[in-house]
């Protein structure tokens, strides 16, 4: 099936739509904070509140996508919504009008904490959704392919904001498409006649594994095993990288070029890179590479854009050292989510999809707080350097994946 015939069914096409609404949030709001704190010379406060909104809430996040399976998503997932907006649009609020940081960074946390897991459901309703192998990995790819052009496209909207009426507008801007596109989710996936209806509607149960042990029902031998370390270790440098250039990108625009929201330019860069190779990807056929060996094969790319970044130092460097960078990303994403349907029972998809979501966020807001702290008392080169050694141990781990008999690309 190809891209045309996913956005124009009718099934699908709605939903895609909405989702990509939905992530504007995701996109607008954490780089919304860290240029609204960025542009008062805070780097600590940026590093502090955007580690809190991209880490607290994910560290419940598997949990939270085993209870919106369990409570149904047509029951959890919009008042989940609603409160995580009102807390971090007032907390940004106190911020912009300068109340006391540790005042604002409750209602940060408050919302991180009840944020919905609406990205884990998302790749749920797509395996859902798919008749076939290849449909299931055309439409991932369409997604993933899709939720990078967004993320080329916002931080351009929050510069837009930065440099006219000020940083934060991107914040309540992004939490109400987020609102908006959360509801829209819920009612067309939740529609009687639709393949998702059940899996909004009706709480799942656990039935016998028909896999492999990878699949048992016991949360333990979920994480405690090769497979879920060797997803999810990558997913966390992943999300270093991407946390902590968010903000030496910006130090160094500021330091080079005399211009800090040129880091948004770069992070457009990165998800644009993303964004077309994901395109290609979606058309070659791989068939005969494995699908974890394609995985090992993005992380790898991961780690080569960070160092060419680290070591390049100028313009040229960055630039190419982004466009690798943000070529593994978006591959990395199809492929985790592929094999997550693989080996994983549906119930507990939704939970191990926001599991690797909250790898790639704790990875990032640690990375962001970490970075705050760095800045403020190292140099940037050598902030870049020790990014580029924990990348690398991480992304390493996805040779633990294996493939045992029975394993379906």
């Amino acid at each position: 099936m190809n891209y045309k015939d996913i956005i124009f069914d009718r099934e699908a096409g709605p939903l895609l739509l909405a989702i990509n609404i939905s992530r504007l949030a995701a996109g607008l709001v954490p780089f919304g904070l860290i240029a609204m704190y960025s542009s008062k010379h805070e780097y600590m406060f940026a590093g502090i509140a955007s580690a809190l909104l991209m880490a607290a809430g994910t560290l419940t996040a598997p949990y939270k996508g085993r209870v919106v399976m369990r409570f149904t998503p047509l029951r959890t997932i919009i008042p989940m919504s609603v409160g995580y907006c009102l807390c971090v649009g007032f907390g940004a609020f106190l911020s912009f009008i300068d109340k006391p940081f540790y005042v604002a960074v409750v209602f940060l946390l408050m919302g991180t904490l009840i944020a919905p897991p609406t990205p884990a459901l998302v790749r749920t309703l797509w395996t859902r959704l798919a008749l076939t192998d290849s449909h299931n990995r055309a439409l991932h790819t369409l997604d993933s392919v899709s939720e990078e052009l967004v993320f080329a496209i916002t931080p351009l909207i929050t510069t837009f904001f930065w440099s006219t009426v000020g940083a934060f507008w991107a914040i309540p801007v992004g939490l109400f498409c987020g609102f908006i596109g959360t509801t829209a989710i819920i009612t067309l996936a939740g529609r009687n006649y639709t393949s998702t209806h059940n899996l909004i509607s009706h709480p799942l149960s656990v039935g016998k594994s028909e896999g492999h042990e990878y699949q048992m029902h016991d949360v333990r031998s979920i994480y405690f095993n090769r497979i879920t370390w060797g997803i999810l270790g990558p997913m966390l440098g992943l999300g270093s990288a991407m946390g902590a250039l968010s903000i030496l990108l910006t130090k160094w625009s500021e330091t080079i070029l005399s211009e800090q929201s040129m880091a948004g330019v770069f992070l457009s860069i990165i998800s644009f890179s993303g964004f077309f190779v994901g395109l290609l990807f979606g058309k070659v056929n791989a068939e005969s590479i494995s699908t974890q060996a394609q995985y090992r094969m993005a992380s790898l790319a991961v780690a080569i854009g960070v160092i060419v970044i680290t070591l390049g130092g100028n313009l040229f460097f960055v630039v190419i050292g982004s466009v690798i960078l943000g070529s593994g990303m978006t591959i990395m994403f199809i492929t985790s989510f592929m094999l997550i349907g693989a080996y994983y029972l549906e119930i507990r998809q939704t939970e191990m999809n926001a599991a690797i979501g909250a790898s790639f966020d704790v990875g990032s807001g640690v990375a962001n707080l970490s970075t705050g702290f760095l800045l403020s008392y190292f140099s940037l080169n050598l902030s870049l350097c020790l990014l580029s050694v924990v990348v690398i141990l991480f992304t390493s781990m996805s040779f633990f994946i294996e493939a045992p008999a029975g394993y379906r690309r």
